[in-house]
């Protein structure tokens, strides 16, 4: 479901939404960005496991995990924002949505394991291990969009 919702925002970016169905499939985009932004907190909880754990390539792999899923994050939240009528922005502009949500994750998960809650952060991982191809797609049309900037579509 998350990847339609990430293609359905990618195909909405050149022009406002003008059925119902189009704002709901808006709505579920921002409900992708928004687990994308979670996301990124998970990741950064389990660099931190394998930091501590000695274990630096590890950790730094999960960081960069956790950094792309909060530029999926940024992306998709700036496709949504486009397809939805709003005006171009810096994907930056939407850092205080998903800075807040990537560090309660991190945070959440940390407070589950200091009670033994284990099995939160399988859950949690897993959950976020099954959005990593449409991060890496929202990535990949970040990459794309990049491109077409500096040459024209």
């Amino acid at each position: 479901m998350a990847l339609n919702a990430l293609l359905f925002a990618v195909a909405l970016a050149s022009g406002p939404a003008v059925t119902d169905e189009d704002r709901a499939t808006i709505e579920q985009a921002t409900r992708t960005a928004d687990t994308f932004a979670y996301c990124a907190g998970v990741w950064d909880f389990f660099a931190a496991a394998e930091a501590a754990g000695d274990r630096p390539a590890s950790a730094e792999q999960f960081r960069n995990m956790g950094n792309g899923a909060q530029t999926a994050a940024l992306w998709t939240h700036a496709k949504a924002h486009l397809a939805s009528g709003g005006k171009p922005a810096r994907y930056g502009a939407w850092l205080p949505l998903v800075t807040p949500k990537r560090q309660a994750a991190n945070l959440q998960l940390h407070a589950a394991l200091e009670h033994g809650d284990v099995e939160r952060a399988k859950r949690e991982g897993e959950t976020c291990r099954g959005m990593l191809e449409s991060q890496q797609m929202a990535i990949d049309y970040l990459r794309q969009d990049q491109v077409d900037l500096e040459t024209g579509p």
